[in-house]
């Protein structure tokens, strides 16, 4: 019976030591997280470049990402003036981009998204008959970016001024 039972047993951790290695290869995530996230401003958008690593090779990985887009737009006149400081006005807008990405034979995704700014900014003020609306300044602030398959979310702390 003993011998039976230990002949079973070496089978059993024969065949797990065999399919083990192929789980390995083939399945699911090891740790994953961001091994670097690196804003920048391209003209007016936030390009969002990042690292993320343990994600299983082959496997596809849904990121986002997230941030405030605060601008200012003033009235400006035909002599490239400002005429009245009640003509210049703050506003807020949330962008987002978001996109599904395979991850290499290492289990890493490297890429970027870009966040743009609302298409229509220059809309959110009316000036008065031989003003123009111009914008002002503006920057990003409260970044995250997300591995929605992960359900991995990092703030990034900091602004980012567009010139």
């Amino acid at each position: 019976m003993r011998k039976i039972i230990a002949t079973l047993g070496a089978a059993l951790l024969a065949l797990f030591a065999w399919t083990a290695p192929a789980q390995a290869s083939t399945g699911g995530s090891g740790n994953p997280h961001f091994v670097y996230i690196t804003p920048s401003v391209s003209g007016s958008n936030l390009v969002v470049n990042f690292k993320e690593a343990g994600v299983g090779a082959g496997a596809s990985v849904t990121v986002s990402t997230a941030a405030t887009y605060d601008f200012v737009l003033g009235c400006i006149n035909g002599g490239s003036n400002h005429p009245k400081a009640s003509n210049k006005t703050a506003f807020s807008s949330s962008q987002s981009a978001s996109q599904t990405f395979t991850a290499n034979a290492g289990g890493n995704v490297v890429a970027n998204l870009t966040l743009t700014p609302p298409a229509n900014q220059l809309s959110y003020l009316t000036c008065p008959s031989g003003q123009t609306t111009t914008l002002l300044s503006a920057s990003w602030t409260d970044l995250s970016i997300t591995d929605a398959t992960n359900s991995i979310t990092v703030n990034v702390p900091g602004t980012w001024t567009v010139s």
